[in-house]
């Protein structure tokens, strides 16, 4: 090509040249066309694999949150009985050795935000952009930062919260009882004892057990109507891309 060109040039043939000089760009046009093409077969090549992922994600960690939901709704269900006696309500009713021990941790905050690996990996690296769909990339990233406002209200709880066994021993005592259960190899578990007359008469035990269930009633709040439902809807989105139609 450049050969003939140079010959047309020479002979001052510019309708040849000029189609040597066509012919060139249309191959150049030509060979960015397909370099451009398979930079966008391999981009969404990436992001398919991206959003396989982080569906198994979403999948694994929305059913891991529903299991832990329904058991922290029976723990402060006990919790929340163990309050009513402790403030009398209703009067002298006395509480189950289940609520008394729920009193055991009602200072830890023990939700875990795992993360989503598969977008993590995305966050961590600046590649947030290899999800090309900006409903899907939007959803994640709030849901990313939620995760880490959740994180900050843990520590928060912890911070301000009092662990009420040690702070108040004459009135929640750990006792060892004998078990049948073939997972303690020791054949003891630990439980509390409630001195709920002392409990009553205590307002410094009261404030601190009533902290400890406001912020953990603001926690399951924040799991079941703000955590979870991000969640799900990030999940729906997923499926939509991926043509899953879960039955």
């Amino acid at each position: 090509i450049t050969q003939r060109f140079w010959t047309a040039f020479r002979d001052r043939d510019w309708g040849a040249a000029a189609l040597e000089v066509g012919v060139v760009a249309i191959g150049i046009l030509m060979a960015l066309a397909v370099d451009a093409w398979r930079s966008e077969q391999a981009a969404l090549e990436r992001e398919q694999e991206i959003l396989i992922n982080l569906h198994e994600d979403i999948v694994d960690r929305e059913q891991a949150l529903e299991a832990k939901i329904e058991l922290r709704l029976n723990w402060m269900g006990a919790l929340a009985e163990m309050r009513r006696s402790a403030f009398n309500h209703p009067p002298n009713r006395m509480p189950t050795v289940e609520e008394c021990n729920s009193l055991g941790a009602s200072h830890i905050e023990r939700w875990t935000t795992e993360g989503l690996a598969a977008f993590d990996e995305l966050v961590a690296s600046g590649n947030v952009s290899a999800v090309r769909q900006s409903d899907i990339r939007s959803s994640a990233l709030q849901y990313f930062a939620l995760k880490n406002r959740i994180d900050t209200l843990r520590e928060r709880f912890e911070l301000r919260s009092v662990n009420l066994t040690t702070r108040f021993p004459e009135l929640v005592t750990i006792r060892l009882v004998p078990t049948n259960d073939p997972n303690d190899l020791d054949g003891f578990v630990p439980s509390l004892e409630c001195d709920l007359q002392g409990m009553r008469s205590n307002p410094t035990f009261l404030a601190n057990l009533q902290s400890n269930f406001q912020g953990q009633t603001a926690a399951l709040h924040t799991i079941r109507f703000e955590h979870l439902p991000q969640l799900k809807a990030l999940h729906r989105l997923v499926d939509e891309r991926l043509g899953v139609n879960h039955l």
